[in-house]
């Protein structure tokens, strides 16, 4: 896939955040300190849930699950999906479609032929396989960040609905190389707002 989303990297505002505008995406990152994983893990939970505070207020909206797991707003004030990797956490929130966002860090030793083949089938596996070796790790994790992206879009799990929209993925450059993907129903936004503290 050659075309990348580039975010538009912002400071944050303070306090409350008003929902994006029709065809806007904000996406925060975060970078947590390496640390132990449940440290990690419970520091990223509350910097989501204080992300998320900013757009709705307690009271306004309860937080609820899909039949399959997918987290929402009731009434959907905004839409938004979460994901970490290690120490990097996106949480990506719009107020016009669903989406799905995902975050993976190369992990250059992975097996990446044999869960292209596994996971989605010998096509893909025989274009990763013709790929140059030390291409081959960064390829499987853009193209595994754009189909978890669509699912975690979607909220199904492996389950789709034959005359359900499908959603557009299209991979996002963070500025440092991390492989991640953004999915949208209705294509790509027009635009990425990018905030991150301390940028």
């Amino acid at each position: 896939m050659d075309e990348m989303l580039r975010p538009r990297w912002i400071a944050p505002p303070r306090g409350a955040c008003a929902p994006p505008s029709p065809g806007t995406v904000d996406l925060w990152r975060m970078d947590a300190l390496p640390g132990a994983r449940r440290e990690v893990r419970a520091s990223q939970r509350e910097a989501a849930r204080g992300i998320l505070g900013r757009y709705v207020s307690e009271g306004d909206a309860r937080l609820v699950r899909g039949m399959h797991g997918k987290p929402a707003f009731d009434p959907p004030l905004v839409r938004f999906s979460i994901s970490h990797s290690e120490c990097v956490l996106l949480v990506a929130v719009c107020a016009d479609a669903e989406l799905g966002v995902d975050v993976e860090l190369v992990r250059p030793r992975r097996p990446v032929v044999a869960l292209a083949r596994r996971t989605w089938g010998e096509e893909e596996a025989a274009a990763l396989q013709a790929l140059p070796p030390e291409r081959r790790a960064e390829w499987f994790h853009r193209a595994w960040t754009r189909h978890e992206a669509a699912r975690k879009c979607m909220g199904t799990g492996l389950a789709v609905t034959p005359d359900a929209p499908l959603p557009v993925a299209t991979d996002l450059d963070l500025g440092d190389g991390v492989p991640a993907a953004l999915a949208r129903i209705g294509g790509p936004p027009a635009l990425v707002r990018g905030l991150q503290p301390g940028r």
